[in-house]
């Protein structure tokens, strides 16, 4: 490539000499034909340079293996890809291609048998879950200590003003620790009855920003 790059730069250097001594000689005719010239330089330029990226593209495809899967990784599209039609299937299994819907068959039926007040007993409440809590916050309460739903059981160090409360009432039975000590989830058992903390609202209607 870089051998065929300086004989068409050569090539090129002689003939403009040779246009521009033809158009000192023939006048406003020869500075058409100099222009002309030139556009025919500037489309061979594209052409070298689409067909430098085009090999470059291939060179890089062979160099990390991408090449054998049997991706084009050309600019240029083969024949088989403009003139195919249906697409090549990897594996030689039947082909399924499914319009309104398909029945599988399986053994056995669901129970129509749709049960109400079904609720989890481990709840766990994660840190991680809230945006810029920092990694160790600090913990209020105490393993197998019961709480309420609403109890303050953590905060952030950085803002102790803003507490972040029990989803359920039961016992804090876990607190499950990640790399560096990190605080990963605190697991409560959730009691079968739910109480919940109450707090003293303010009234709204009176109450000063």
């Amino acid at each position: 490539m870089k051998k065929w790059s300086v004989k068409f730069g050569f090539l090129s250097t002689l003939m403009l000499s040779a246009f521009s001594a033809q158009a000192q000689s023939t006048g406003s005719g020869g500075s058409s034909l100099l222009v002309a010239f030139i556009a025919f330089l500037v489309f061979i330029l594209l052409v070298v340079i689409v067909m430098v990226a085009d090999r470059l593209m291939r060179v890089t495809a062979v160099q990390v293996g991408a090449d054998q899967s049997g991706v084009n990784y050309s600019i240029f599209p083969q024949l088989s890809e403009i003139f195919s039609s249906k697409k090549k299937v990897v594996t030689d299994e039947p082909v399924i291609r499914l319009k309104q819907g398909y029945d599988i068959p399986l053994a056995g039926e669901a129970v129509a048998v749709v049960k109400e007040n079904v609720a989890p007993v481990r709840f766990a409440l994660k840190p991680t879950d809230f945006h810029g809590m920092s990694p160790i916050p600090k913990v209020t309460v105490d393993i197998n200590a019961n709480v309420k739903a609403g109890d303050p059981i953590f905060y952030d160090k950085t803002r102790p003003e803003v507490m972040y409360c029990s989803p359920v009432s039961g016992q804090f039975i876990e607190l499950n620790r990640g790399p560096k000590r990190r605080i990963v989830e605190l697991v409560f058992l959730a009691d079968k009855e739910q109480s919940y903390r109450t707090y003293d609202l303010p009234n709204l209607s009176t109450i000063s920003r």
